[in-house]
C-alpha cells in the first residue's frame, strides 16, 4: 500500500489498494480491517486472491459521515500482517 492521503473529509469514501507483487498465489486470502481510534472495528473485508502481482481495492464509506478522529487500516495475507496505515478524518 502506498500512502497517498493521510487526511480525509467526513463525507469521503476512503480507499486502500494493495499490490500483491508476487507475495502469494491464487487461493490466498487478503483481509482489510478498518478501525477507529478507540479500537472499534469500522469494517472488515476478505478477498480471495486470483494470483500474484495483482492490485486489490478495499474501501469504506459512511452515508451519515465519519466521526472526526484517527483511524487505521490493517491488511493481512492469510492471517499474517502485511501493512498498517494510519489516517485521520477532519
Amino acid at each position: 500500500m502506498t500512502s497517498a492521503n493521510a487526511v480525509f473529509g467526513t463525507t469521503d469514501t476512503i480507499y486502500a489498494s494493495v499490490n500483491t507483487g508476487g507475495a502469494a498465489a491464487a487461493g490466498s486470502k487478503l483481509n482489510a480491517k478498518w478501525s477507529y481510534q478507540d479500537g472499534q472495528t469500522v469494517h472488515t473485508e476478505d478477498k480471495a486472491m486470483e494470483g500474484a502481482d495483482t492490485i486489490y481495492e478495499f474501501h469504506i464509506q459512511n452515508p451519515k459521515g465519519w466521526p472526526v478522529g484517527k483511524y487505521k487500516v490493517d491488511v493481512t495475507l492469510d492471517g499474517s500482517q502485511l501493512q498498517t496505515r494510519e489516517f485521520e478524518v477532519k
